[in-house]
């Protein structure tokens, strides 16, 4: 650094020492006494008035303290935290849990996972499901599936009892269930006097919204975050496969409505023409994915879907 460039330097850092200086004066004549100092300054010729003027600020400001505070005042701030450290006694922690929850910091909890529904969930999707949820750290699941059941067949399972029994035995974090294959019938009626809803009307579509409705409402009253809602894979019967697509839309419209996040797996199961697709080539080997019924996943297809839905899952809950 040159001679010009160090004069620049000090005059840009001069306000910078002007403050310390301040602050030094201001500490030194609190210590030293207001009427020692305004004795100096009478007696001692300053020829800086920035100094001087300091001096006179600070001894005011001790005279103000000393006056109105008194040394009592300070002397007794310092016995009171004396006193406060003297009594404190230390702290007893059960487990690493306590120490954390102590200072702040909460431990991760883990996600715990209730899946329902009829006969996917419970044969080889939702177990194949199951497994691949449960190789996430921090994941507990609870399966529970019963073939032939559904929402419209309440004297086969009553979902809703079943759901309850199983939302206060686990208190999950998150639902995912999937109906609708069983469910494409008449339905009784909620609102009207006819004592039955044909299926594919107007007044089945609300009574189905309100009935999934009511699970989530539950579940979320039970203290549950996230509803994760699968709708229904590609069938191979056309006739059954038009109905389907009707249960699939009148789902995706009762997630939407009641905040839930519809996961579609007719696109996964099907062809690019979104048609029925019995076979697919996945890790290699060209198998089946679907049993000869036409309506259900085989372990093979079961593997393939599952690892589709534990990926968005990850996505959608930051698993």
């Amino acid at each position: 650094m040159n001679k010009e460039d160090h004069k620049k330097k000090l005059v840009s850092d001069k306000p910078k020492y002007l403050i310390l200086s301040y602050l030094f004066l201001i500490v030194f004549c609190l210590l030293m006494g207001s009427k020692k100092i305004s004795d100096w300054v009478s007696s001692t010729p300053v020829e800086n008035s920035f100094v001087q003027s300091t001096l006179i600020t600070a001894a005011n400001a001790n005279k103000f303290v000393s006056e109105n505070l008194g040394i009592a005042y300070i002397t007794t701030i310092l016995e009171n935290s004396v006193n406060e450290v003297k009594d404190l006694k230390p702290l007893k922690f059960r487990n690493s849990v306590d120490v954390l929850q102590y200072i702040g910091v909460q431990e991760e909890q883990t996600k715990k996972i209730l899946m329902i529904g009829a006969s996917s969930i419970q044969l080889e999707l939702g177990g194949q499901l199951e497994r691949n949820l449960k190789k996430i750290e921090g994941v507990e699941v609870l399966r529970f599936g019963q073939k032939s059941t559904g929402l419209n067949w309440p004297e086969r399972l009553d979902w809703p009892a079943k759901t309850k029994e199983l939302l206060a035995k686990f208190k999950p974090d998150i639902l995912i269930f999937q109906f609708g294959g069983n469910d494409c019938v008449r339905t009784r009626n909620l609102y009207g006097p006819e004592k039955y809803a044909k299926f594919k009307t107007d007044l089945w579509r609300e009574i189905y919204i309100e009935k999934i409705g009511n699970l989530i409402s539950m579940f979320r009253e039970a203290g549950g975050r996230h509803v994760i809602i699968l709708g229904m894979p590609t069938m191979k019967s056309p006739k059954f496969a038009k109905k389907i697509k009707y249960m699939n839309e009148t789902t995706e419209i009762a997630a939407r409505v009641h905040g839930a996040y519809f996961l579609p797996l007719w696109e996964i199961s099907a062809d690019k023409n979104l048609d029925y697709r019995e076979y697919f080539k996945y890790e290699g080997k060209t198998r089946a994915i679907r049993h000869p019924d036409g309506i259900h996943f085989t372990r093979y297809g079961a593997r393939y879907v599952s690892a589709i839905i534990v990926e968005s899952l990850r996505k959608y809950l930051d698993l």
